[in-house]
């Protein structure tokens, strides 16, 4: 118990619901029930900011599977639905991985805009610095 509220101090998070540290692995229990494993504690603000916003009526994490190439796959950060009908695939990258911007990730990000264009939906490179600016523009 000791290490969730250490965790949930350090991220300045205030909430009620289910986080979880053992053994370093974090869970993250959602408003709908599922369960999600973070990679990192930008991730985990970014669960809890689409918990907490009304304009959200679904979100997942990694779980839309995009063929990139010959059995290749990417699974995109987040697929959020929001009530006024908007669907938005977004990626949290630091800026450092974006600025060395790999040919994979570029492959990957192409596919994921024509995905996205394909069914109606948007696709957003979000800079982990900069989700207060999507939860204030978007949230």
């Amino acid at each position: 118990m000791e290490n969730f509220v250490n965790l949930k101090e350090e991220m300045n998070l205030n909430f009620n619901l289910f986080i979880f540290k053992v053994i370093n692995i974090v869970i993250y229990i959602n408003k709908f029930c599922d369960e999600y494993y973070p990679k990192n504690k930008y991730e985990l603000r970014f669960m809890h900011e689409l918990d907490k916003s009304d304009k959200v009526i679904y979100w997942s994490y990694e779980r839309r599977k995009i063929k990139y190439s010959t059995n290749k796959f990417t699974f995109p950060d987040f697929y959020i639905e929001f009530d006024n009908g908007d669907t938005y695939i977004v990626e949290l990258k630091s800026r450092e991985q974006i600025r060395k911007r790999k040919k994979i990730d570029l492959m990957k990000f192409k596919t994921c805009e024509k995905y996205c264009f394909r069914y109606g939906y948007v696709f957003l490179i979000v800079k982990n610095e900069e989700i207060d600016k999507f939860v204030d523009k978007y949230l």
